[in-house]
């Protein structure tokens, strides 16, 4: 059998929606959970840098920069063992590292718990992501 004759398998993971209108979910990383935005906009996964340790990440320096509403911003890189959002894994995941203080600021002036990180179109694309805003769901193929 080959591969294009197999029907997909998706996990569906709940979204919560903020006062903000921002959506966001629960993922883990390396064992470890915490809430994290979802930005369809965003080109790749960032962890807030104050989070780092807390999910056993080390850092590198990056040659990339982050541009978005709050600028120009440096990088760093590091690699995730495993990224789990609900049933769907990620092995050896290279995640992009950054001060989030600016983009939660923002967010808790609106009731949004802390985000410690934001998943972007990189894992969007990887688990061919369909989101259902209605239903409030993330579906990601295993």
């Amino acid at each position: 059998m080959n591969d294009s004759s197999r029907t997909p398998s998706y996990t569906t993971i709940p979204l919560h929606k903020a006062e903000s209108g921002h959506l966001y979910l629960e993922c883990t990383i390396n064992g470890t959970a915490a809430d994290f935005i979802l930005d369809t906009g965003a080109g790749a996964t960032i962890i807030d840098e104050k989070s780092a340790d807390k999910f056993g990440l080390a850092t590198t320096e990056s040659e990339n920069t982050a541009a978005g509403a709050g600028g120009n911003m440096t990088l760093k890189e590091a690699v995730a063992d495993r990224m789990e959002i609900g049933g769907f894994v990620l092995e050896k995941f290279t995640v992009h590292v950054m001060e989030l203080a600016h983009i939660n600021d923002a967010l808790t002036q609106t009731g949004m718990p802390v985000a410690e990180g934001v998943i972007g179109a990189d894992i969007l694309s990887a688990g061919k992501a369909i989101i259902d805003y209605a239903a409030l769901t993330l579906r990601l193929e295993q």
